[in-house]
């Protein structure tokens, strides 16, 4: 992982509306402008939180293959406790990973939190989000890619 991986996935430039500055409210005249505002309504380009997170998914899926605790502890290795925006790196990263798999006749599975019965399998025809897992038999970094929604059979 690079050392600079975490200004690369929470700094981004701001948006800047250029030298005109159009858009502004103070460039109206008086008589446009409305009697009472409030605080935030003139601001209509104001920034916004984004995270690139395509840079971290490119990295975990060049892993694929490699044990978790090599991936993890080269994650870690980068991502120190000592800053608030490598913390938040770390939180993007472990959310992305599916750590707590096992295997419930014959396939991969991981308990769900919420609806149903909890257990759901990563199965590529019935589970349609993409994600990386860890596969229990192994431990090894894998990655779940669903079937589109016109091989599924879904309209779209």
């Amino acid at each position: 992982m690079r050392a600079d991986m975490h200004h690369i996935l929470v700094e981004r430039p701001r948006l800047s509306p250029g030298r005109s500055k159009r858009g502004r409210q103070a460039n109206l005249e008086l008589d446009i402008l409305p009697r009472h505002q409030g605080m935030r309504r003139p601001h209509a380009r104001r920034k916004t939180f984004t995270d690139l997170l395509g840079p971290l998914r490119r990295w975990l899926r060049s892993r694929f293959g490699r044990p978790w605790n090599v991936v993890y502890s080269e994650a870690c290795a980068v991502i120190r406790p000592n800053s608030v925006v490598r913390g938040h790196l770390k939180q993007h990263l472990l959310e992305m990973v599916e750590r707590h798999t096992f295997l419930h006749e014959g396939r991969v599975c991981f308990l769900r939190p919420w609806g149903g019965d909890g257990i759901t399998p990563l199965d590529p025809a019935t589970y349609p989000i993409r994600c990386f897992y860890v596969h229990p038999a192994t431990g090894r970094l894998h990655e779940h890619r669903p079937l589109s929604r016109r091989r599924r059979g879904l309209r779209g």
